[in-house]
């Protein structure tokens, strides 16, 4: 009967609005899933005309990581500003993944992208001396 219908539907609904909701929030991303930071810049997608630096600071690299900082590893997260207010960087960690954001020379800003803390070259930071931007 119709009554029987609604309250079938209504339980259908339900159950589909639990499964989707919880399903984001169980959803683990891992920090090798995030493509790594970088500090190149390309106006226009223009291979030929590589700049180093980033015309505005660059947002969260790892925000949606969801790894706990691996044990042992020390907690650097945060953002970090000198005494005299000079220079700041923002520091984000993920599993054993770190970054250091920050201001470079003339008004660019860098992104240090150390995608696995394991002491080899090629997890390492791929990146630049940020006093010397724009150059690479």
């Amino acid at each position: 009967d119709f009554m029987q219908l609604v309250v079938t539907l209504s339980v259908v609904y339900f159950m589909f609005q639990a499964q989707t909701c919880c399903y984001a929030e169980k959803l683990i991303v891992s920090s090798l899933e995030i493509p790594r930071g970088s500090s190149l810049s390309q106006p226009s997608g223009d291979s030929t005309n590589v700049t180093c630096g980033l015309s505005e600071f660059p947002p969260p690299v790892l925000s949606k990581c969801t790894e706990p900082i691996l044990q042992g590893v020390p907690d650097l997260r945060g953002t970090w500003n000198s005494d005299d207010g000079m220079y700041m960087q923002r520091i984000e960690q993920c599993a054993d993944r770190l970054t250091i954001s920050g201001p470079g020379a003339g008004g660019l800003f860098y992104i240090h992208d150390f995608v696995r803390l394991d002491g080899t070259t090629e997890n390492g930071c791929i990146d630049f001396n940020a006093g010397a931007c724009p150059k690479c």
